[in-house]
C-alpha cells in the first residue's frame, strides 16, 4: 500500500497523473464565469455534491458518507446528484 501511495505522489510531483483535463485544453471563459456564478446561488448541499464529484473526484460512496446520504439503494445518490445537476442547469438557463 505504501508503495502505491509513494508512486502516486511521485507521478503527481512529475505532473504525469492524468486528471481528465489537460492544462492545454481551451477554457470557455464565458461558460466558466456562468458556472462560477451559478455555484454561488446553489444550496450548500447541491454545491457540496457537485464539488465532491467534479472537483475532488470522490466516488459516490465517499460522497454519501461525507454528506450523510443513504448509500443504499444507490438510486438515493443518483437522485440527489441529478437534483444538483438540474439545479445548476436551471440557474445557468436564467
Amino acid at each position: 500500500m505504501t508503495g502505491a501511495i509513494c508512486e502516486s505522489m511521485r507521478k503527481a510531483a512529475l505532473g504525469t497523473v492524468w486528471s481528465g483535463h489537460d492544462v492545454r485544453d481551451p477554457v470557455d471563459e464565458a461558460d466558466a464565469v456562468a458556472i462560477e456564478k451559478a455555484m454561488r446561488k446553489l444550496s450548500d448541499f447541491h454545491r457540496l455534491i457537485l464539488h465532491w464529484f467534479y472537483i475532488e473526484r470522490a466516488r459516490p460512496e465517499v460522497i454519501c458518507r461525507k454528506l450523510s446520504i443513504k448509500a443504499r439503494p444507490s438510486s438515493e445518490f443518483d437522485s440527489q446528484f441529478l437534483a444538483a445537476q438540474e439545479a445548476i442547469e436551471c440557474i445557468i438557463a436564467l
